[in-house]
């Protein structure tokens, strides 16, 4: 799929946001393109030797993703209610890179909730971001907020979250602050 809007219009596997060079590099080094599949958890169809532009991937299920940096236990609340929402420390084991769930999430479009806004300041995450069309939403924390207030925020933003990731072009970082105001991040 190449759109303009999306991946800086460079091709891409449709509804992934995974570049299709980087595919084809991992080929020219040898890689099967069942091997490939399997590390981007995609369909082995989808993997189209020869013409990138018409790789696609089958549609999954839409994924929310909940970064360690919010209280594990607002995390379980919203897992408990949410079949869909995931949180980074139920998926990887220990501390794991920041860079390395980013790349999944962009990879599997996965809409991204998380406290860290030097995401978008640290070279390697911000270049993850860039280069998988990462949608992700920093919650804002003026002062200091209880778990409570965490909840509450991302509950009463949740649909415009989901909205915005579906209507947004991909890579995209907004901002929500304590007063439940989103703000687009310049990337």
């Amino acid at each position: 799929m190449i759109d303009p809007a999306f991946g800086f219009g460079l091709p891409v596997i449709a509804n992934t946001g995974l570049r299709t060079e980087i595919v084809l590099e991992q080929m020219q080094v040898g890689e099967t393109e069942t091997a490939i599949a399997e590390d981007y958890r995609l369909p082995v169809e989808s993997i189209a030797a020869g013409d990138p532009v018409r790789v696609v991937a089958a549609p999954r299920d839409r994924m929310i993703l909940i970064d360690a940096s919010i209280a594990p236990r607002v995390a379980r609340a919203i897992c408990l209610v949410r079949d869909d929402v995931r949180s980074v420390a139920d998926i990887y084991p220990g501390r794991t890179a920041d860079t390395t769930w980013l790349l999944e999430a962009g990879v599997n479009s996965w809409l991204v909730i998380t406290r860290d806004k030097r995401i978008v300041r640290r070279p390697p995450e911000r270049q993850v971001i860039l280069d998988h069309a990462v949608g992700a939403f920093i919650l804002g924390q003026r002062g200091r907020l209880t778990r409570w207030d965490y909840l509450r925020i991302i509950v009463s933003t949740m649909e415009e979250m989901e909205a915005l990731f579906e209507s947004t072009p991909r890579p995209f970082v907004f901002r929500i602050d304590s007063e439940l105001q989103f703000r687009q991040f310049r990337l």
